[in-house]
């Protein structure tokens, strides 16, 4: 199986193109604090990571991989959507600075949010078969039962 941490880090790259392109044709230059917007884009990776850990949850349950895909998207898709416009809305007070720095902040990390909220949903979604086909379902412990590997401690 292909490592998921490539599949991790797929809506980085994107993402971050998106940031600095829009910041070329915004005419925002690179300093400090625009730099800063790329560590943002690191750390929203957990858009990734929560999902594609519910795609893997639900495939080793036996479930297809496209019934996953939506199962999860239901679940974590629906609570990454909520959780990009609500962080983005906090920074639209940014926008209202009267420092051009501030303003510039605001614009690109409400960019980078949303940017790799949706490159989350659009890449994670289309390369999940590749990384997930590999996965043999485990079997369910039926209750009563003892797990491959002996008892369990009490």
């Amino acid at each position: 199986m292909i490592s998921l941490g490539y599949a991790d880090y797929s809506p980085l790259t994107p993402t971050s193109v998106t940031v600095y392109g829009s910041m070329y044709l915004l005419d925002i230059e690179l300093n400090v604090g625009t730099t800063l917007v790329t560590f943002l884009v690191v750390g929203v990776v957990d858009y990734a990571v929560h999902l594609l850990s519910r795609i893997k949850m639900l495939v080793q349950k036996g479930i297809e991989i496209d019934e996953a895909i939506l199962a999860a998207m239901q679940g974590v898709g629906r609570s990454m959507v909520v959780n990009v416009v609500i962080f983005s809305m906090g920074f639209v007070a940014l926008l209202f600075s009267a420092y051009k720095p501030v303003i510039d902040l605001g614009l690109l990390v409400i960019l980078a949010l949303s940017s790799s909220g949706f490159m989350t949903i659009l890449l994670v979604t289309l390369i999940s078969p590749w990384f997930f086909a590999s996965i043999v379902p485990q079997p369910a412990v039926q209750e009563g039962e003892q797990p491959r590997g002996g008892a369990v401690p009490g």
